[in-house]
């Protein structure tokens, strides 16, 4: 009797969760729906200009696995493992990368670069655990690098660079022991070089030239040879030149406006030479001539320092290879 009240119960099971033979044969071909939905909500939220350059022609009904710029992982099937969507100006239409990424969790390379996206990066990152590489340079993203990036243990990559980025390098991303590769190139990063950066044996290659950081570089690890360098401008003397570079370049504009004003001053006499002729010059004339003869020395004097200076004023700390 047990036996049988076994059986109706299980058959009753069955029938409320209405498990149908397409949802059956869906299940057989795509596997796991979680991957799907959140590149389908990707896809709706990037539609304007994907639809028009047709590069997400291949995200339709077909099993995700195969579609453009996708990779997925063998002993997960149907779980995502590798985004690469390059060069394609996604972003053109002032689009921000969508925080529906941080739904794929699998994801071990996410690769943006070139697609002009804007707005911030999304603290949903984060969640991606798994991540090895993270590439979202040359766009125009702006904003701070979000602290969640600490979550991402496995990062081996980070690539930010000629972006728009600015505030300071998060303290929490000490956590990123195992890091390789540091790329923050052209950006609008400030205040200190962080110190942990000394403690990343791991990393190999470090670039954070054209930025606007301040202090001391640290002296041990990867910028222990940084001294033998000719090419590192320390910020200190960024912060006491900079100043003189912004004087000479304030001074000479200046300059322009009162070359130009001498200019028309003496476009006037001379005219004024011709309705009234006279056997020499007036005295006005004269020292117009003088004054823009002067001024013009001045700016051309101010010009030169100022070409000077930027040579010696690049701002920061350039590309270390970690020493053997």
């Amino acid at each position: 009797m047990s036996f049988l009240l076994i059986i109706y119960i299980t058959l009753v099971s069955l029938l409320s969760l209405n498990y149908s033979p397409e949802a059956f044969q869906s299940d057989l071909t795509y596997g796991n729906e979680t991957d799907r939905l959140a590149l389908l909500k990707l896809k709706s939220e990037l539609t304007y200009y994907y639809y028009q350059q047709g590069y997400l022609n291949s995200w339709n009904d077909s099993d995700h696995c195969s579609w453009t710029g996708l990779k997925c992982n063998r002993e997960h099937p149907r779980r995502v493992t590798v985004l690469e969507l390059r060069h394609t100006q996604l972003g053109s239409s002032f689009l921000a990368i969508p925080p529906d990424i941080g739904n794929l969790t699998f994801l071990i390379t996410l690769r943006l670069m070139y697609n002009g996206f804007q707005g911030e990066i999304p603290r949903e990152i984060g969640r991606l655990f798994q991540l090895q590489y993270l590439d979202l340079s040359y766009n125009q993203l702006s904003g701070e690098i979000p602290s969640s990036l600490a979550n991402c243990l496995d990062l081996k990559g980070l690539y930010l660079n000629d972006n728009n980025l600015k505030g300071v390098i998060p303290l929490s991303l000490q956590s990123l022991k195992g890091i390789q590769e540091l790329i923050l190139y052209r950006n609008h990063l400030s205040g200190p070089i962080p110190e942990y950066l000394k403690s990343f044996h791991s990393l190999e290659t470090l670039d954070l030239s054209s930025n606007y950081f301040s202090g001391e570089v640290p002296k041990k690890g990867i910028f222990k040879n940084t001294s033998a360098c000719p090419e590192i401008s320390i910020s200190e003397k960024l912060d006491k030149d900079f100043p003189l570079k912004r004087l000479l370049l304030i001074s000479s504009g200046v300059v322009v406006c009162v070359i130009i004003l001498c200019s028309f001053v003496k476009f006037i006499s001379r005219r004024q030479a011709k309705i009234e002729p006279s056997s020499s010059e007036s005295p006005s004339t004269k020292w117009v001539e003088r004054c823009l003869q002067m001024v013009t020395s001045i700016a051309s004097v101010s010009w030169c320092w100022s070409c000077l200076l930027e040579g010696d004023l690049q701002p920061n700390v350039q590309t270390w290879p970690y020493p053997s």
